[in-house]
């Protein structure tokens, strides 16, 4: 895996061409545009990444990954997750919180963290990554469930189809669902279009649950309010995730994983629309904040999960390659 130290801090982009990014390295290929695409006219065979004006892609999906002897447990997951292929990208935030989650329950780390920073029990979590149960080897059933009951699948597509948190973490008091971003924001892409095409998947969002729609959120907020107001995949998670809590009897939280500068409002801005209760709420955590940690800071076996997040970076802009993180190691 590459971080700051190994790339170049500009990559020089022509019309025709790309110079791969790692440093000392001479190569450059044909520049593509628009669709990424892993072809050999884009790929550096010294390094086997293929290659973008902004980002490039690991040949191997092991090199995306913290620690590569991971890959096999990944592969269970990737059969139930709609979306991989820009997992070996340099800017994933699927590898992400992959990498960061996935050491932080090895180090059993997970339950001391989250509970300071979202004031739940420190009580290590199941982690049910893109809806994949472990335990069950299959998808996890109560998500399948609110997947049929809000009509965003039927038996015959529902593990394929419909909300996928990026992680579930389920205690016997706890249900919280994350929706992480690293470099995309909450909004639905496409504009104006994009807004047309999302009101027309009304599914049963507002009618199933018994009407959940109506408890979940306040007194007299819409769908088409929420989805013109760019809140549609939020209100998803919201919607299945609170009805599932209540189901299962647990406490419940949203969590919008961002990084330090972004989505600075989001908790004021969707927050307006939800009716949080006692055990019903919406957070907005930063990815720094869980770096920040103190438990990980004198965790010696965390070392190489912090140096990891100091040198993450998320691709080039203009050129100029760009640190994810507000953070660096002591």
């Amino acid at each position: 895996m590459y971080g700051l130290d190994d790339l170049k801090p500009t990559i020089r982009v022509t019309e025709d061409q790309v110079e791969c990014p790692k440093k000392e390295c001479k190569e450059c290929v044909k520049r593509q545009r628009n669709v990424f695409r892993r072809e050999d006219q884009f790929r550096c065979a010294k390094h086997d990444i293929y290659i973008s004006p902004s980002t490039f892609e690991y040949g191997r999906l092991e090199d995306a990954l913290l620690y590569p002897e991971d890959l096999a447990a990944l592969k269970r997951v990737f059969p139930f997750k709609r979306e991989t292929k820009r997992f070996a990208r340099d800017n994933s935030e699927d590898a992400l919180t992959w990498n960061v989650f996935h050491e932080l329950g090895r180090l059993n780390l997970a339950a001391p963290v989250l509970s300071r920073l979202l004031n739940v029990p420190p009580v290590p979590p199941k982690m049910i990554f893109w809806s994949f149960d472990g335990d069950a080897n299959d998808a996890w059933k109560p998500l399948l469930d609110a997947r049929i009951q809000f009509g965003e699948a039927t038996n015959e597509n529902v593990r394929r189809n419909g909300t996928e948190p990026d992680l579930i973490l389920l205690t016997d008091q706890t249900l919280i669902f994350v929706e992480a971003k690293l470099t995309a924001s909450n909004k639905v892409p496409g504009g104006k279009k994009g807004i047309e095409q999302t009101l027309a998947k009304r599914k049963r969002y507002v009618t199933g649950g018994g009407e959940w729609f109506n408890q979940a959120f306040a007194s007299g907020v819409s769908f088409e309010q929420l989805v013109r107001d760019q809140k549609y995949e939020l209100m998803r998670n919201w919607v299945l995730g609170s009805w599932i809590a209540k189901n299962l009897g647990r406490s419940f939280i949203l969590v919008n994983l961002v990084r330090e500068g972004a989505e600075q409002d989001i908790e004021q801005s969707f927050g307006r629309y939800l009716n949080q209760q006692p055990d019903r709420g919406f957070k907005r955590l930063c990815w720094e904040e869980i770096f920040r940690d103190p438990l990980l800071a004198g965790t010696g076996e965390a070392k190489t999960l912090l140096n990891h997040a100091a040198k993450t970076t998320i691709g080039y802009r203009n050129g100029t390659l760009v640190k994810a993180f507000a953070f660096e190691t002591a």
